[in-house]
Parts: C-alpha cells; sequence; structure tokens
C-alpha cells in the first residue's frame, strides 16, 4: 500500500503521511482495495494529497460504501453528475461570460 501512494505521489511519503495511511487501516478499519480506490480518484483528480483522500473515504463511510466495485459505482455516479452539471452552462470565449444552457432550454424548447 505505501509504494502505491509513493508510485502515485512521485516521492517518499513522509513518517506522518505513514501514521495517516496506518489510522486508516488500522483504527478507522478501511479496507485497502477501498484506499485504492480512494488513491486513484484523487490521481484522476490531480489532487494527492492525504487529506483528499481521506475527506473521500469518510464521505464513502457516510455512506456505507464499503467494498471496491461499491466505490467504483459511487465514482462513475459522481463523474455523470459532474459532465451533467458541466452541460448546465457554456463558457462564451468572445464575450467572457457564463450562459445558462437550462435557460435557453426553457426559452427556445426544440
Amino acid at each position: 500500500m505505501y509504494r502505491l501512494f509513493q508510485q502515485e505521489f512521485g516521492r517518499m511519503l513522509t513518517p506522518l503521511e505513514l501514521q495517516t495511511i496506518n489510522e486508516w487501516i488500522v483504527k478507522d478499519d478501511f479496507n485497502i482495495e477501498l484506499i485504492s480506490v480512494a488513491l486513484q480518484q484523487a490521481v484522476n483528480s490531480q489532487i494527492l494529497n492525504l487529506r483528499y483522500i481521506e475527506h473521500i473515504l469518510l464521505n464513502w463511510k457516510k455512506s456505507n460504501i464499503r467494498t471496491k466495485d461499491q466505490a467504483q459505482a459511487e465514482n462513475l455516479k459522481h463523474r455523470q453528475e459532474m459532465l451533467n452539471s458541466n452541460n448546465d452552462y457554456q463558457f462564451d470565449q468572445d464575450s467572457g461570460k457564463i450562459s445558462d444552457n437550462q435557460s435557453k432550454r426553457k426559452n427556445n424548447p426544440i
């Protein structure tokens, strides 16, 4: 597990980081596979810090997500929601303004 973090972070972990990961496993009882999925999500988001990963793990715990498959399904759901919300707004480079595509659709139905 530690090697995977070091590989993804591109550096050696500090003693505090090693302790934090160990606490996730021992104290918080997070599954190693679940931690790996949270790490992968952080890598995909390009946010490589333990606080972000811990936030992911705690959200999954609150949502009763306990397995790798459940976590991956939740990640897919989250990505779909993000794509849908991004489609609600469009940036106009010429004016520098953000337009609301939802109100356009309401005012101009197809």
